[in-house]
């Protein structure tokens, strides 16, 4: 057998990006400023955990929700957002829902009936 590579690739010290093909530092990425909390939903029953993820669906900035854990009353899931966290929680009280942190702990529930024109702006 000979020394030569029978695939014809290049040895592995060839491969790689040269040093001019490296982004300069100005165009490094900046750190992302999107957040993806996880939330811990609490329900009554299955309606109520099936209304919230309806209330759920399409959030302006949101993508689509990551279920971790589900229980009888619970469910852990990851939303990715693309906005700030008080605009999350701004955007969860428009939907009927309520999003706070207990305990070191994204809580999301239900509320009773939204009141026309308290949503936040």
């Amino acid at each position: 057998m000979g020394a030569t590579d029978p695939t014809g690739l290049a040895p592995p010290t060839a491969l790689g990006p040269t040093p001019s093909a490296q982004p300069p530092a100005s165009a490094t990425m900046a750190p992302p400023t999107s957040a993806s909390p996880v939330i811990l939903a609490r329900f009554a029953s299955l309606a109520e955990w099936v209304e919230i993820r309806r209330r759920l669906q399409g959030l302006p900035g949101g993508g689509a929700m990551a279920l971790q854990a589900v229980s009888r009353d619970q469910a852990q899931f990851i939303l990715p957002w693309s906005g700030s966290l008080p605009d999350l929680q701004a955007q969860m009280q428009s939907r009927g829902l309520s999003l706070t942190k207990r305990d070191g702990m994204w809580v999301l529930e239900a509320q009773g009936a939204a009141v026309p024109g308290m949503a936040p702006r």
